[in-house]
């Protein structure tokens, strides 16, 4: 097998290595590796990789900073039902009088359904991805 000719990047740690060098100088990867070399010295590496732990008297039990609080979700929650809310009055209001009729009257309530189904719906997305990011630690922490 011949020496890369340039500085290269190991496929499994992504180390950088000297242009004359067959191993990784980190992991001890080939220079030219087989996909089942690859995987072995990925997972080697990862078990030497130091592991970060919180401090010894952190309070897990607490959210993680740095995220919305409850009532900045819940006011995001609000808002999003309180914006369904007005659409829906001013699709009852415009259409009241075009499908207020016997014939039409089923597809208003139709209209509704799907307006209340869509508020729920994008409800609980906001309430989620509140959470999610209250759940993430908060960046540039090391």
């Amino acid at each position: 097998m011949s020496i890369a000719p340039y500085r290269w990047r190991c496929l499994a740690c992504e180390a950088g290595n000297a242009a004359a060098s067959e191993q990784c100088e980190a992991c001890g990867c080939p220079a030219r590796p087989r996909y089942a070399q690859v995987q072995r010295f990925a997972r080697l590496a990862a078990l030497r990789a130091p592991k970060v732990f919180p401090p010894a008297d952190a309070d897990l039990s607490a959210p993680a900073a740095g995220g919305p609080s409850s009532m900045r979700t819940a006011c995001l929650v609000l808002a999003v039902l309180g914006s369904w809310a007005v659409v829906a009055m001013v699709v009852r209001i415009s259409l009241a009088q075009v499908l207020g009729t016997a014939a039409g009257g089923w597809v208003l309530d139709a209209m509704m359904a799907t307006i209340a189904i869509c508020a729920v719906l994008s409800s609980v997305i906001v309430y989620r991805s509140a959470q999610r990011r209250r759940l993430q630690p908060p960046t540039g922490v090391s």
